[in-house]
């Protein structure tokens, strides 16, 4: 089915599906405001469905140059990659559509620096994650539970809270320059941690109350061949 066919049967259809592809052609053949307009929706929630499908979009002043005969490049539509949306289907919030799952991308060559630092020369996964747990309330065994859920996946004590993340940080830097891709787990997806014990013995009532107690924090995960859930790192 073609673009204009698509957005035709949403006047008649108000959970009509939408896939990436189909944006792709519609945002740059016509303004945004057009295309927001015939599905139902704003202008910048339109924006937002681009960039969760990483549909690129036309730049400030494409449709002036386009109208003066002015030449305006158009990048190709990019590959799905991990927590990219698929399919977009209108009336339902974009956090909680079901996706299914991208191509697995193919492993990079190994690079011998670090492929994601940010300016505190931290994983972007784990930068600003010091302050915020730091700020979390203690609980039982003097773990911290911080305040916000988008953080990197450490169960710690305040005292161990620097190493720990200084070695999330390594260990995602080095996964990256392997050739994997680490981020934080798309929040429509549901992913489970395998159970496990450092002296390898079945976890007591304890500490399930506190793992769970603690748990509310997105998971990261990192793709190769298949995407797996990262397991989270107990420090004392």
């Amino acid at each position: 089915m073609s673009s204009v066919e698509v957005l035709q049967q949403s006047d008649s259809n108000p959970s009509v599906a939408v896939t990436r592809e189909q944006l792709y052609e519609e945002v740059w053949q016509w303004p945004m405001t057009k295309v927001a307009e015939r599905l139902g929706v704003s202008s910048s929630f339109m924006a937002r469905v681009c960039t969760r499908m990483n549909v690129p979009r036309p730049p400030r002043g494409h449709w002036v140059k386009r109208e003066s005969g002015k030449h305006s490049p158009q990048p190709p539509l990019p590959e799905a990659g991990p927590g990219d949306l698929q399919v977009w289907h209108r009336g339902v919030v974009l956090g909680a559509i079901s996706q299914p799952l991208p191509k697995a991308p193919s492993l990079r060559a190994a690079r011998p620096q670090n492929r994601s630092v940010s300016r505190s020369g931290f994983h972007p996964v784990v930068a600003g994650a010091y302050e915020v747990f730091e700020q979390g309330r203690v609980i039982d065994q003097g773990f911290l539970k911080p305040g916000k859920q988008r953080l990197v996946d450490v169960v710690v004590t305040k005292q161990q809270l620097r190493s720990a993340l200084k070695l999330m940080s390594k260990l995602f830097q080095k996964l990256e320059a392997a050739g994997h891709r680490v981020m934080f787990a798309p929040s429509d997806r549901i992913y489970s941690r395998a159970p496990f014990d450092e002296h390898e013995q079945p976890a007591t009532a304890t500490d399930t109350a506190n793992e769970a107690s603690i748990m509310g924090i997105s998971p990261a995960v990192t793709y190769d061949a298949m995407p797996r859930a990262k397991a989270p790192s107990a420090i004392r």
